[in-house]
């Protein structure tokens, strides 16, 4: 059985607003479906966003154990494993940085 929407799909969670939501899971203050109401997301989404980004989450998570009162804890280093995580991806792609030398 299909259903059809009258509402457009919401667009991709990202810069600032993924950012919040990942300190948001990573807080834990929140159920999925309090934060679905808060991003004008479905809880289902919610939860997909959480389930891909769970290694940033755990990350995020750590840090505001380490420092509770910093606001921005966390998000620093889940944005470099995220960039290091595309130029890798980036490089594979484009066969950049592909040495016939394993010591390079």
């Amino acid at each position: 059985m299909t259903f059809e929407s009258d509402r457009e799909p919401a667009p991709p969670i990202r810069g600032a607003l993924r950012t919040e939501l990942v300190r948001d899971l990573a807080l834990g203050e929140l159920t999925h479906e309090q934060l679905g109401e808060k991003y004008g997301r479905s809880t289902q989404a919610v939860h997909m966003f959480s389930a891909r980004n769970a290694d940033e989450v755990r990350l995020a998570k750590q840090a505001l154990v380490a420092d509770p009162s910093d606001e921005y804890a966390g998000v620093a280093i889940a944005r470099k494993l995220n960039r290091s995580a595309d130029q890798v991806a980036d490089s594979s792609s484009a066969g950049v940085g592909l040495s016939t030398r394993p010591w390079l």
